[in-house]
């Protein structure tokens, strides 16, 4: 339901389209830990091999993806800090 006009309308109205977005694969919010560790442990694994070679250069880790959230209770707020949860019982950083 749009909270502005307070009409039932289809989730897609409240997508936009944008041609950046063409490349990003969309994840379900269940599958959303699996598919970050799966992309965290294979950035982890190219550290470990650009170590062990002379010149390596820095790495940056850099995943892009949209994540279906639909499931998800609560406000955006709320929302984003689940997922910002996540990421840091993946990469043991704390935001």
């Amino acid at each position: 339901m749009c909270r502005g006009c307070e009409k039932n309308l289809p989730s897609n109205s409240f997508i936009a389209e944008n041609d950046a977005d063409n490349d990003q694969v969309v994840v379900d919010f269940h599958d959303f830990y699996d598919f970050f560790a799966h992309n965290y442990n294979l950035f982890e694994c190219a550290i470990h091999d650009k170590d062990e070679q002379e010149n390596s250069e820095n790495l940056e880790f850099k995943v892009s993806c949209i994540v279906n959230v639909n499931i998800l209770e609560g406000n955006p707020k709320d929302q984003v800090y689940r997922i910002i949860e996540i990421i840091s019982d993946i990469d043991e950083y704390t935001w």
